[in-house]
């Protein structure tokens, strides 16, 4: 089909998504994509009742997964939707079917198995809070019990450096959101060496 044609086919076209994206998912099952499993990486959700609480962490309550990179959940009081900083996964979810892809949905799938309805996160800022979207513009933290200066406890506990280590993801940065960009990208060359 030449794309650069200004006339629309009005022959219906069946796609093979729906397809291959059911051969992936069954490969996925069955191989594991080399991908740790969430109850694998041993991250608790919750944090204790305990006094070492992160003070520049923001608690939130997960209302759902919307993609890979993409949550909606409740900060102040009000449904919020979170866009996570420094990565990007595949489109699973974009109104123009033609970008989705299989890789977005194991993506996008990973996530809703990592994280439920109802998880308590914790919401760190970097320079700019939203985008030109709306979208409130953040890192999520498993656990407000951590160290933020510690890359150990980020490649642990941090919800982006998670996703980034163990799905189809790209790193991703927009100036100024900076704060996590070196380690990130250490993360990024470790998962292709």
């Amino acid at each position: 089909m030449n794309h650069t044609s200004s006339k629309k086919s009005t022959r219906k076209t069946t796609r093979p998504f729906p397809v291959l994206r059911a051969i992936l998912a069954l490969i996925v099952l069955l191989f594991g994509a080399g991908y740790a499993a969430p109850q694998e990486l041993g991250i608790p959700f919750f944090s204790s009742d305990s006094d070492t609480r992160h003070s520049d962490l923001e608690r939130i309550t997960l209302e759902r997964v919307v993609d890979g990179d993409t949550v909606y959940a409740t900060l102040n009081g009000v449904s919020t939707k979170i866009r996570l900083i420094g990565i990007n996964t595949p489109e699973s979810v974009a109104a123009d079917e033609s970008r989705n892809t299989a890789e977005g949905v194991i993506a996008s799938d990973y996530v809703k198995g990592l994280l439920s309805k109802g998880d308590v996160l914790y919401l760190e800022y970097d320079e700019e809070q939203t985008d030109q979207y709306g979208r409130t513009l953040a890192y999520l933290w498993l656990s407000d019990e951590v160290n933020t200066s510690s890359y150990q406890d980020f490649c642990k506990y941090n919800l982006n450096a998670v996703i980034l280590q163990n799905t189809w993801c790209d790193t991703m940065f927009y100036a100024p959101n900076y704060k996590y960009r070196d380690w990130l990208t250490k993360l990024k060359r470790q998962k292709e060496s």
